[in-house]
């Protein structure tokens, strides 16, 4: 997790790499994943759940350009 004391780094790096750096977005520290773990967690033990969980998000025009939007990447 990110911590409000590794910003002073993070800005180093940046300065120092001229590059721009971005953090990513954790989805198990949503709070609505966590609403849902909590509710699972207080339920009954012995009850089996089917959890379905569909992630959306835009991409902008930066996706298509960057390693992650090349199809002939095989990580991509």
């Amino acid at each position: 997790m990110l911590n409000p004391r590794n910003l002073d780094a993070l800005q180093q790096i940046e300065h120092e790499s001229g590059r721009q750096l971005f953090t990513i977005l954790q989805l198990r520290l949503h709070e609505s994943i966590k609403a849902l773990k909590a509710r699972i967690e207080a339920g009954s033990k012995d009850k089996v759940y089917d959890v379905d969980l569909t992630y959306i998000t835009s991409r902008g025009s930066w996706y298509y350009t960057s390693w992650k939007g090349d199809i002939s990447n095989p990580v991509a």
